[in-house]
C-alpha cells in the first residue's frame, strides 16, 4: 500500500469556501502538515470551529462576490506559498436552465469566476513581485464536463481550467 506523506512546515496558504465540504478538509490537512492557513469564508461561525479543530488556522470573513472588499481584506495579507481557490455559490433549487433569472446568473458569476480570478490577481501580484514561487489551485467540478439538471449557474462556471504565466 502507498501512503503519501505531507510536508507543508513553514508554508502559508490562503483556501477560499473554507467553511465546509472540501475547501474545510484542504485547509484542515494543510494545517495538519504544518502549514499556516487562511481559512476565507461568508460565515464567521464555522470559520470558529474550524480555528478551534486547529490553531495554525487565521480566519478571513468576507464575501468574494465582493470585489472591493476582498481587495481591503487581503491588502495586508503576507505573500503566500499557495492559494486553493474553492468558494462557490451552488444553488439549492432546481430549476431548468431557460428559467433562471438574470441576477442570480449573474451572482454567479460574480461568485464563481470574478471572485476567483480577483482573488487570484491579489495573492499571484504579491508572488510575483517578491520572486516567491507558488501554486495557484483553482476547484473546478466534474458539472462543467457534464449537464448537472436543474443547477445551469453553477455548471457553466465552475470551469476553471488555465494555466498562469
Amino acid at each position: 500500500m502507498f501512503i503519501m506523506s505531507f510536508d507543508f512546515e513553514g508554508k502559508k496558504y490562503l483556501v477560499t469556501g473554507a467553511e465546509r465540504g472540501i475547501g474545510r478538509a484542504i485547509a484542515l490537512t494543510l494545517a495538519t502538515h504544518g502549514g499556516r492557513v487562511y481559512a476565507l469564508s461568508l460565515n464567521k461561525e464555522p470559520l470558529d470551529s474550524l480555528m478551534a479543530e486547529h490553531p495554525d488556522i487565521h480566519p478571513i470573513v468576507a464575501d468574494i462576490e465582493n470585489l472591493e472588499e476582498i481587495r481591503e481584506k487581503l491588502a495586508d495579507i503576507e505573500v503566500l506559498d499557495g492559494l486553493v481557490n474553492n468558494a462557490a455559490i451552488v444553488p439549492t433549487e432546481n430549476i431548468p436552465g431557460l428559467e433562471w433569472s438574470r441576477e442570480f446568473l449573474q451572482k454567479s458569476f460574480s461568485t464563481n469566476v470574478l471572485g476567483s480570478i480577483n482573488i487570484i490577481q491579489i495573492v499571484g501580484k504579491k508572488m510575483v513581485e517578491t520572486g516567491r514561487p507558488g501554486s495557484i489551485v483553482n476547484i473546478s467540478s466534474l458539472t462543467s464536463l457534464q449537464a448537472l439538471p436543474g443547477k445551469l449557474p453553477y455548471c457553466v462556471s465552475k470551469q476553471h481550467p488555465c494555466q498562469f504565466r
